[in-house]
């Protein structure tokens, strides 16, 4: 079914028109003699890294430009990176004479390096009417982790219906499944889902998180039967602290565990090229990687560099990144909201909670834990990456987002549930660009067909999806939440 309502990609906001005009910057080269293409990415970077994949290393240097990716409002320099970003977007950008606000901004390279030739890269600006033909060949290059996508919202101006949109962001929900569960209900007991997939068994997680929290800890608040609310409460908020505690948000620094970077300084900001399928070693079903960022670290003592930062939904992969994405105090590099979430549902229904996952769509994601556990439960507000809970109106009236709508999701359900974190519903409303009524049935259209789609075609059966697998909108989609 489709509504005829469009989101657009770049910010998720609903459109009923079709929007044309459109531009995007292809560049393009050959390594080996096989194609590799930048979608809306700084072109010199792009040649940068050509260059090191290549063999050829250029001098590090040093640099106070600070990174222009980070939007977490808690984030260290956030009020100085808001403020560059104003003036950018004020000041615009010129390619080929076309008009400028049809282009995504790139950033300049951050180092003052010494110019080099760079013209075995092509640069094309694409019109968007040219782009179904020419998505075959980008999917592919892709798949074969032969395409960067630039850092720009939605470089390839896409659009996706509403409907389709909710659906995929059901589908890839995650989804703890307990050991005495309804077989008729749950395509396999005990088992943790990144949405369609099973990434692991609840057996093979909880000896993971009994080496990284101790058996001890976990068997202190996991959920028993006789606990009353305020005691399920402070087990629960327990849990989100202990997160927050053994895991680091990351703020695009350079991460000198990477063996490009083991020179570099770790407290340098790195500079984001685009995004590209993950590497085959962190692409395991059990890691569900959506894709790497690109990343490029000029503050280093031997030669500027480019390293892969992964961006994992699966919870194995999320909790081992305190070993491999060790800090110098010990505690791992986790990511950002979204892996903070994910971890954090796959630990509280572990611990036997009912859980389910949040995305805000002005850029936000957290959980919700129904408590008192049971059918007389109430969906309770938990953020894991702020380890805070019960408190729905922080990102209004402490953080000052201008909400527009929040849904709650699990692999076949989706909830509108935009209300609970403001306190002023009619002001969401006025911005989301869509009425109560139309919200309404999109909503009941998705969660229709996730009844009776869902397990004829999906989980009857299992299929193998990494990276290089995502079509492009999809990951189009799923930059926004990975953002945050």
């Amino acid at each position: 079914m489709s509504t005829g309502i469009q989101l657009e990609l770049s910010d998720l906001h609903v459109r009923t028109g079709s929007e044309v005009g459109n531009y995007f910057q292809l560049a393009n080269t050959s390594i080996g003699g096989h194609e590799v293409a930048c979608i809306n990415c700084n072109t010199e970077l792009f040649a940068r890294w050509v260059r090191q994949t290549q063999g050829i290393r250029e001098a590090g240097c040093k640099t106070k430009e600070s990174d222009l990716g980070s939007k977490h409002p808690n984030s260290p320099g956030y009020k100085k990176w808001q403020k560059e970003q104003a003036k950018l977007l004020k000041g615009g950008a010129s390619f080929i004479g076309i008009d400028e606000s049809a282009i995504p901004l790139v950033a300049d390279v951050p180092c003052n390096f010494t110019h080099f030739n760079a013209k075995d890269v092509e640069v094309s600006v694409i019109r968007d009417w040219d782009l179904e033909a020419l998505r075959p060949r980008l999917q592919m290059l892709w798949a074969q982790r032969r395409l960067v996508v630039g850092y720009g919202a939605n470089p390839l101006h896409q659009q996706m219906d509403f409907v389709e949109a909710l659906m995929s962001l059901a589908r890839n929900a995650p989804l703890i499944t307990p050991t005495d569960c309804d077989k008729g209900v749950y395509p396999e007991c005990g088992a943790v889902f990144g949405g369609l997939d099973k990434t692991t068994s609840l057996q093979t997680l909880n000896t993971s998180l009994g080496q990284k929290f101790g058996e001890a800890f976990l068997e202190k608040h996991r959920f028993r039967k006789e606990m009353n609310e305020k005691e399920q409460r402070s087990h629960v908020q327990a849990v989100l602290t202990e997160i927050k505690k053994k895991y680091w948000f990351y703020y695009q620094k350079c991460l000198v565990h990477e063996s490009d970077t083991k020179t570099c300084n770790e407290k340098a900001d790195s500079q984001l090229l685009g995004q590209v399928a993950c590497q085959p070693q962190d692409d395991e079903q059990s890691d569900d990687c959506v894709y790497a960022e690109l990343r490029f670290c000029s503050d280093c003592k031997k030669s500027a560099s480019f390293f892969e930062y992964s961006r994992f939904h699966g919870p194995l992969a999320l909790f081992e990144t305190a070993n491999n994405r060790k800090l110098p105090d010990g505690n791992g590099l986790m990511g950002q909201c979204e892996e903070f979430s994910r971890a954090g549902h796959a630990i509280l229904g572990l611990l036997g909670y009912e859980v389910r996952y949040v995305l805000d769509f002005t850029d936000h994601v957290w959980i919700e834990v129904k408590l008192p556990a049971g059918p007389k439960g109430e969906w309770t507000h938990a953020d894991p990456s702020e380890g805070v809970m019960g408190n729905p109106l922080m990102y209004e009236t402490g953080w000052g987002k201008k909400l527009t709508m929040i849904f709650a999701f699990t692999p076949w359900t989706v909830e509108h549930v935009t209300h609970r974190y403001t306190a002023d519903y009619a002001a969401t409303v006025m911005r989301r660009g869509v009425v109560e009524e139309r919200l309404n049935a999109v909503v009941a259209a998705v969660n229709k067909r996730l009844k009776y789609e869902l397990p004829l075609t999906s989980w009857g059966h299992q299929h193998v999806k990494n990276s290089k697998d995502r079509n492009l909108r999809e990951v189009a989609l799923w930059s926004h939440f990975e953002r945050a």
